[in-house]
């Protein structure tokens, strides 16, 4: 990755030793006292300590790993993560500009709680969270895709912003203890993937995690479609608990009539079915549901 000039000198575009004293950690330069032993959380491995502050001082590897690395537009020292670390590290003058469950300090209980697909802690979010700048904390949820609030803070004391995501139909069987192998995750359970669920706030990246795993954690069922015969999925409108009265209701704008819908649903997996609207891209049982026909007399 390259770091561009404006720390490192109009001429070169590489991040080397001489580019620290151009973007040293603290803003007002690195005799200022900060805390030297603190941890630099989710830096640990299973053979490696964690990097302390000290470290983003002395240690060339990190420097410049954590000179490459943005939280948004590249080019000034200050939107490194060597910068946004200073406040971290305690450097006079710097200020952090986001925190976790309203600036709470958190318990060792809390800051040990990790998320249940990517094992992230508590406490490497708050550190996280702490490189944004105050005016970007609204973006902290788009950028976890989860809201770290709802996993890490107590929900009595504040609130949160998650919708709702089951990953199966309430006529699924959820297999909670089904263990999933993940490119992304490794060795998951489905438990782990509904608490995941749980935690999101985009309607997009629920759809994706429902497409990722309720095929292999929902227990496919039956229903009965309006023309008697079996399937997975069915148009059912909810009000009724039965097909579309009017089979020959046609959208003006797609040209497809509810009969035609009715046969697509008959073809979906159950676990598809959750999401017909975003796989037709069209919601067939509001239009065929929700739209009243009248007879001759009005009624």
């Amino acid at each position: 990755a390259g770091f561009q000039g404006g720390c490192c000198g109009e001429s070169s575009y590489l991040v080397t030793p001489e580019s620290f004293d151009r973007c040293p950690l603290c803003p007002q330069g690195e005799g200022v006292a900060f805390l030297p032993f603190k941890e630099i959380p989710g830096t640990a491995s299973s053979t490696t300590a964690p990097l302390l502050c000290s470290d983003l001082r002395t240690n060339t590897d990190a420097i410049i790993d954590h000179l490459q690395r943005y939280v948004k537009d590249p080019g000034l020292c200050e939107d490194t993560i060597l910068r946004r670390s200073a406040a971290w590290c305690g450097c006079f003058g710097a200020s952090i500009g986001c925190t976790l469950c309203n600036g709470e300090i958190l318990d060792q209980s809390s800051l040990s709680r990790t998320h249940p697909l990517t094992r992230m802690s508590c406490e490497e979010m708050v550190y996280q969270v702490a490189l944004f700048d105050s005016d970007r904390c609204s973006d902290v949820t788009s950028f976890l895709q989860f809201d770290p609030n709802a996993l890490c803070c107590p929900l009595s004391e504040i609130g949160t912003t998650t919708i709702p995501c089951p990953l199966c139909t309430e006529q699924q069987e959820f297999i909670v203890d089904n263990t999933i192998t993940t490119v992304s995750y490794g060795d998951v359970t489905c438990g782990d993937a509904q608490a995941a669920a749980n935690l999101l706030t985009s309607d997009q990246v629920c759809t994706d995690l429902r497409l990722e795993f309720s095929n292999q954690c929902c227990l496919e069922t039956t229903a009965h479609n309006s023309s008697g015969s079996s399937s997975a999925c069915a148009l059912i409108c909810p009000d009724t608990g039965e097909g579309p009265k009017d089979l020959f209701l046609t959208d003006p704008v797609t040209g497809f009539s509810c009969d035609f819908w009715v046969s697509e649903y008959a073809k979906l997996t159950a676990s598809q079915c959750v999401d017909a609207p975003y796989v037709f891209g069209f919601d067939a049982v509001s239009f065929c549901c929700n739209t009243q026909v009248t007879g001759e007399n009005g009624v």
